[in-house]
């Protein structure tokens, strides 16, 4: 459990890169066809070009960030915060030059301002870009922000999560309950809330893996394989057990006055 800010906010960005030169060509006719103005090199410098965005811009935002999911820096004061680049596509043949390239991203922090410097930044990445290397303003990027799929932070509220880890310890035992740092997961569970916290939420987690196997990986400074992995090895009869008993016995605490 975490006492206040338990996974962060998400936010899913499509960019579509638009060939410059319009027409497009074939890849062999190079000297008329190809230039920096094709949407191929230019969707590859945007991609490459947004390591700055969290880097420089979100230096005092953030103290770990990151593009392609890798680590690029740091600032011990601020929160973690990511920029992924999950997909990009482009092209229907090797030897033509594609007229559209489509970049796909994810971005994660922990506060709402770290989001809104990171998308803002984005756009003016991708603008950037496309102007650097002469593409027409007709032309320039189009970058969309999938407000349908966001996600706020998830917030476990202090007071809540206080009796709610009462509670567990009380059923589970102390040696069975654990405070753990904030992690970089996305969950709509932080719907529930709604804006400005408006409604009391907690969420915890449910241990799943073989106890043996979980000491052994950890004292060989190794982690299990966890959720949404092929390698994910639950016991489910003690799992489930538990987690009926952990729910139920926080829904009995909290619904007595």
């Amino acid at each position: 459990m975490t006492q206040t800010f338990s996974g962060i906010g998400q936010e899913r960005i499509h960019i579509n890169v638009l060939d410059g030169n319009v027409q497009g060509g074939v890849s062999i006719l190079a000297a008329a066809a190809l230039g920096l103005t094709d949407a191929d090199p230019v969707g590859g410098f945007v991609a490459g070009s947004l390591e700055a965005i969290t880097f420089h811009e979100c230096f005092q935002e953030v103290k770990r960030v990151s593009v392609f999911g890798l680590p690029i820096g740091s600032d011990a004061a601020g929160d973690p915060a990511v920029v992924t680049v999950g997909t990009i596509h482009g092209g229907t043949k090797r030897n033509i030059i594609p007229d559209e390239v489509r970049l796909e991203l994810t971005t994660r922090a922990f506060s709402d301002k770290a989001i809104a410097i990171i998308v803002d930044g984005v756009r003016r990445t991708a603008a950037g870009v496309a102007l650097a290397a002469g593409v027409p303003e007709d032309r320039a990027p189009i970058v969309n922000v999938l407000t349908h799929e966001s996600l706020p932070p998830t917030y476990n509220d202090p007071a809540l999560s206080g009796r709610v880890h009462t509670a567990l310890v009380g059923a589970l035992g102390a040696a069975n309950v654990f405070d753990e740092e904030p992690a970089m997961f996305s969950e709509d569970f932080g719907l529930f809330g709604l804006a400005g916290h408006q409604i009391p939420t907690v969420l915890f987690f449910l241990g799943a893996n073989d106890p043996d196997k979980f000491a052994a990986a950890k004292a060989a400074g190794q982690r299990m394989p966890g959720l949404h992995t092929s390698r994910f090895q639950p016991l489910p009869a003690p799992t489930l057990r538990t987690g009926v008993l952990a729910m139920a016995s926080v829904a009995t605490a909290l619904l007595q006055r």
